[in-house]
């Protein structure tokens, strides 16, 4: 009589389920680490993001010595100074919080800004506070060269940038052609390479993200906040801008006349 010959089928199946059930739990176990560790501060992610690329652009020397440029370079204080479009004594201030590498951002600039700028900055309506928001190591890098450029040029470039948004925010080679359209506007050479190494300045925006994010409940690209009371989020067309800004201003009123006087 021949014995049988068990068969390994279901020896490997018992082990794959149970490879998987080891998996699936480590893979559960790291998420909900990560969710009670990072509760939607993107602040960290985007910092490291920045941070890989210089580290593989550059050796330690060569970062120490732009660092030690940076100091001496940049005004980190003046580069951190709020960059505001229009007459800020105007009635209505509008805090733009964008990432210049989001695509929804570049929407608004190409087919939303100019209407809304030429009804209310232009006629001294409004005025626009533009408060960076960057989503990733592109885009924060973008954020430090424009506030390195001189104040009068920096909207242009910021526009630039958002018009261009396609042919440099997800490429590779992203610093490079950051590099070429910085000269134009006045930054070149060391100025460049020292900007981009302030740790400063990087820390400064980061820090204010995570301020508006908190304080606003920006939870999306662009997200606009009107007078400090009432935040608009979204590309929106510019008759939707309008009415959403006219409804935040009427908002406002009623609930300033409902106040007790002080």
């Amino acid at each position: 009589m021949t014995d049988r010959k068990k068969s390994p089928i279901p020896y490997f199946i018992a082990a794959l389920l149970i490879f998987l059930a080891v998996a699936l739990g480590a893979a559960f176990m790291k998420a909900a680490e990560e969710k009670a560790a990072n509760p939607g501060d993107i602040s960290a992610q985007v910092a490291a993001h920045a941070d890989k690329t210089l580290k593989e652009q550059e050796t330690a020397e060569e970062a120490e010595q732009a660092a030690e440029s940076a100091a001496a370079l940049i005004d980190t204080k003046a580069a951190l100074s709020n960059r505001i479009l229009g007459n800020p004594n105007a009635p209505i201030k509008v805090s733009e919080h964008s990432s210049l590498t989001c695509p929804h951002c570049a929407h608004f600039h190409k087919e939303t800004f100019k209407p809304f700028k030429e009804a209310y900055i232009d006629t001294g309506k409004a005025y626009l506070v533009f408060s960076d928001f960057p989503l990733n190591g592109p885009a924060l890098h973008a954020s430090m060269i424009a506030r390195c450029l001189p104040h009068e040029r920096y909207f242009d470039f910021v526009q630039m940038l958002f018009e261009k948004q396609s042919e440099w925010a997800f490429d590779k080679s992203y610093m490079d052609k950051l590099k070429t359209y910085a000269a134009p506007y006045g930054l070149d050479g060391d100025m460049f390479d020292a900007c981009i190494n302030d740790t400063n300045l990087r820390d400064g925006i980061l820090g204010r993200m995570k301020a508006s994010q908190t304080q606003w409940e920006i939870a999306s690209t662009p997200s606009f906040v009107v007078n400090n009371k009432t935040t608009i989020s979204g590309a929106l067309s510019f008759d939707e801008f309008d009415k959403r800004v006219q409804e935040a201003l009427a908002d406002n009123s009623e609930t300033e006349s409902g106040k007790a006087p002080e």
